[in-house]
């Protein structure tokens, strides 16, 4: 006799994978249809590349719109 110590936890797992897959897409769905740029994505990941090659945070330019770094360097490191 095999004793659960959560029962019903089958059934939960895949609606909350599902739940999380429909709002993702839903979110991917939106951003594509309103043109929304991930800039500030784009910031944190260059600002990460620079740290690691040493470079000066407040001299990067990350994107091709150059806004300059106003990120904590914090930021840079996560």
């Amino acid at each position: 006799m095999t004793v659960l110590a959560f029962p019903g936890i089958h059934r939960r797992v895949p609606v909350a994978l599902g739940a999380c897959l429909f709002s993702f897409a839903g979110f991917w769905i939106a951003q594509r249809a309103a043109d929304v740029s991930m800039i500030g994505l784009m910031v944190y990941r260059a600002e990460g590349e620079t740290v690691r090659a040493g470079g000066d945070l407040y001299a990067l330019r990350a994107t091709e719109a150059e806004p300059p770094t106003t990120h904590p360097p914090f930021a840079a490191l996560l």
